[in-house]
């Protein structure tokens, strides 16, 4: 009897000629193909809204400051040294 696991699942493919074993390979790592994407694509969406939180972050500290009147204005150059 052959047997193809598939995490942690036996699938029995005896009597299946091994074109079609290869097929059913073929599947189940497409399966796990897009199964890694979506995880892929998951994490760029928690990064995006990660950078959008720190814009806004930046957003905020910029009208502080400005609320604050801080004379010279502070920007990214003076805080670094950068002329």
């Amino acid at each position: 009897m052959s047997k193809v696991m598939m995490n942690h699942k036996v699938i029995d493919v005896s009597g299946l000629s091994p074109k079609q074993i290869r097929i059913i390979e073929e599947i189940i790592a497409n399966f796990k193909l897009v199964g890694q994407q979506n995880h892929l694509s998951q994490d760029l969406k928690e990064k995006e809204g990660q950078e959008q939180s720190l814009e806004q972050l930046h957003q905020e500290f910029d009208w502080l400051v400005a609320d604050i009147g801080a004379e010279p204005s502070i920007n990214r150059s003076n805080i670094y040294g950068i002329e």
